[in-house]
């Protein structure tokens, strides 16, 4: 945070070239909230859930180096098609920021984008539980990974995580 500055401001300018766009106000208050807690997102289609969470979670976790935030922003979605669909956008704000971690160099101050999903390449997302990570499934997977049963996987590690689901009626953010 800049000295001088609303916060307001610095996060406008931030989100701006996170997303290439200004936010909208219930964007900016989710970010600029006190605290990270479970709330109800009631927005219609194409008013940017997915990019108004991804950013606060990054505004929050990344940038302000808030240690209340989770670790893990994780994206439970009924679709394999919204699962790519949301990987792909995630990847382009993290990479335009400079934020996304590419598998090889250092991870310290990048973020892993993993998928989860039937037939999806398999990576060893857990093996990294120190470091930010957006975690992006299907329903099936994810369930099977919280209980440690994931298909033809070793068990896994304890989950801490910012959870992310879309219904019909709105999404939901859960901070645990």
């Amino acid at each position: 945070m800049t000295p001088g500055r609303s916060a307001v401001d610095q996060f406008d300018e931030w989100f701006e070239r996170f997303a290439g766009f200004g936010p909208h106000a219930w964007q900016r208050r989710l970010a600029l909230a006190e605290a990270c807690e479970d709330r109800l997102i009631r927005v219609p289609t194409g008013l940017g859930k997915t990019v108004g969470t991804v950013g606060a979670w990054a505004w929050n976790r990344l940038q302000r180096a808030d240690d209340a935030w989770p670790r893990r922003l994780v994206f439970c979605l009924p679709m394999r098609v919204l699962v790519e669909q949301t990987e792909a956008e995630v990847r382009r704000w993290l990479e335009g920021a400079g934020l996304l971690w590419d598998g090889e160099a250092s991870h310290k101050s990048k973020v892993g984008v993993h998928v989860l999903m039937g037939g999806a390449e398999r990576v060893d997302w857990h093996l990294y539980p120190e470091h930010c990570a957006v975690l992006i499934g299907t329903q099936d997977m994810l369930l099977s990974r919280a209980l440690n049963r994931g298909y033809a996987s070793a068990r896994a590690g304890p989950w801490s995580s910012l959870s992310f689901t879309t219904t019909p009626y709105g999404c939901s953010t859960r901070c645990s």
